[in-house]
């Protein structure tokens, strides 16, 4: 049976297709590619062992990481890789759209309504794509890694999220303005609603921009369903500043998106990065396979997934190694038995309990 992709491209880069019911990459001489691969493997060069065994040799030591991980099974360089293994394999390279990522310590929303915010996305993503564009290994592109949407988890565990910065901002700033007119929007037609709400008047507008809404109630059901529409807005508008940016620098590869935590992926931020990307990536971090979550994802999506950095340490979960070898065999094994999984990309190394 044939591959059946009705965008491939007719350029030797890489895609993605269905067999049957099956997802999957297409490599660039056509051939189905299942992405086998480790990230972080620019970590394992800072280490002792091979500062000695190497001499600050990175060209031998990649060399020697690609075929330890080829006689492992591995055939890809998952993101944060050294420059050297993209001459060896596959790989995907990366940029940070913003600063939100979980393992930042500060995090920094930015106001994507701003007419600045296009010309930095536009700077970021022609620097990452000038570097690999014309590497033949390159597999596609990531946008920012374990991004910080959710509005309920983010108010818990920092204490801010992006709906709340922007409506924060002073008057002057377009996206102040632009939560003030999508405010008006929601409840043209109940102002009574947004008053019980809000405690504002709805024509007062003046009122509305120069408010930092710091005594807002967040819980109330009507301040969070507007919140979350409002994210809505601000993630089609971060989709859509990178995805035009992309189309611009190299519209032939495959775009994987945002790396999204598996518990922080709301349907308004999913279903508006669609439209500009290939492949939904995620990042979990359990020792079991997630399968309701992942199904959720497919049901919204409709489009193939790709593991793109398991995080878990099977090794902490696990009682001894043989008991995480079963536990790493029954992850991929249940994985693969769905059929819009892609691609497996883990950690480069196992946490042990001690």
């Amino acid at each position: 049976m044939g591959v059946s992709n009705k965008m491939r491209p007719k350029r030797a880069v890489y895609s993605v297709g269905q067999l049957g019911a099956r997802w999957t990459l297409i490599a660039p001489d056509g051939a189905p590619f299942v992405s086998l691969g480790v990230a972080h493997l620019a970590n394992i060069l800072k280490s002792a062992t091979f500062k000695s065994r190497y001499d600050a040799d990175p060209r031998a030591a990649c060399e020697a990481v690609a075929a330890n991980l080829r006689a492992r099974g591995f055939n890809t360089a998952g993101y944060r890789h050294p420059v050297e293994m993209r001459s060896l394999m596959p790989f995907l390279a990366e940029v940070y759209l913003a600063q939100i990522a979980y393992w930042m310590p500060r995090i920094r929303y930015v106001d994507v309504f701003s007419p600045s915010y296009p010309k930095a996305v536009n700077n970021i993503v022609r620097k990452m794509v000038s570097e690999v564009k014309a590497n033949p290994n390159l597999i596609g592109y990531y946008w920012t890694g374990t991004p910080r949407w959710d509005l309920d988890l983010a108010r818990q565990q920092i204490n801010d999220d992006w709906v709340s910065m922007i409506r924060r901002l002073p008057s002057p700033h377009v996206g102040k303005q632009r939560y003030a007119a999508f405010l008006r929007e929601q409840h043209a037609s109940s102002p009574s609603e947004f008053r019980a709400a809000y405690g504002n008047e709805l024509g007062d507008v003046d009122t509305i921009l120069g408010r930092d809404f710091s005594d807002l109630q967040m819980n109330h059901p009507i301040v969070r369903r507007n919140d979350y529409e409002f994210l809505r807005l601000i993630a089609r508008e971060y989709y859509r500043v990178a995805g035009e940016a992309m189309e611009r620098e190299d519209r032939r590869r495959l775009l994987f998106g945002d790396r999204y935590m598996l518990d922080d992926l709301p349907v308004e931020v999913l279903e508006e990065a669609l439209p500009w990307i290939d492949v939904v990536s995620v990042q979990p971090s359990g020792a079991r396979f997630e399968r309701d979550a992942f199904e959720r994802i497919y049901r919204i999506a409709r489009k193939p997934i790709l593991i793109s950095d398991h995080v878990s340490s099977f090794l902490t979960e696990s009682e001894s190694e043989s008991d995480a070898a079963r536990a790493y065999d029954d992850y991929i094994s249940e994985a693969f038995e769905r059929p819009y999984i892609v691609g497996y990309h883990r950690e480069y190394r196992d946490l042990t309990r001690r």
